[in-house]
This record gives structure tokens, sequence and C-alpha cells, in this order.
């Protein structure tokens, strides 16, 4: 049986509301997580530290696009479009990592 490490509490926190939301915590800590910066002649190591990270914090869907990006608008009952929340959640978390 693999083990999984536990989220810290305030990664789960806000998993409610979207399941995007809880990785803007995790996220706004990556850079502290890892001790070197990418430069051009590091990209392996950087790669085997960055790697782990977003797997254990389920952020790898950013990365290799396993989870579709959810629509930008939706239809309300009325049938107009209106923002939809969860793609503005989607787009916080993926411009946080290009940060």
């Amino acid at each position: 049986m693999a083990y999984s490490a536990p989220l810290s509490s305030s990664t789960t926190l806000a998993s409610s509301s979207s399941p995007f939301a809880m990785t803007n915590l995790v996220i706004s800590n990556i850079a502290n997580l890892i001790p070197i910066k990418l430069d051009s002649t590091n990209f392996l190591l950087w790669k085997s530290l960055f790697r782990p990270i977003l797997h254990n914090h389920h952020l790898e869907h950013f990365i290799d696009g396993s989870q579709p990006v959810p629509p930008r608008e939706i239809a309300a009952a009325d049938g107009k479009l209106i923002p939809n929340r969860a793609f503005s959640a989607w787009f916080q978390c993926d411009q946080t990592l290009l940060s």
C-alpha cells in the first residue's frame, strides 16, 4: 500500500468551495519548498525537487493537462451566460503557478 502524505490543515480549509481553491494556499508557498531557483543549468535538479511537490499537493493537472480547463462562462437558469467561478479559481491557481 502506497503512503500518501496528508494535506496540511491550511490546504484543506478551502477545498469545499472549489477543487482549485485549496491549491492557492499551497502554491503561494512552493518557492519556499524548493531551495534552488530554476536557471539554464539546473533543470533536472529543479524538476526532481518540484515534481514531488506537485504530486503530493495534487497540482500535476496544471502541468500535464489531465484535468480540462473549466469553461469561462456557464449558462444560468434563464439561459444567460455568466462567469464561471470554477474557471476563475482555476485561472488564479494557474497564473500563480506560472509566477
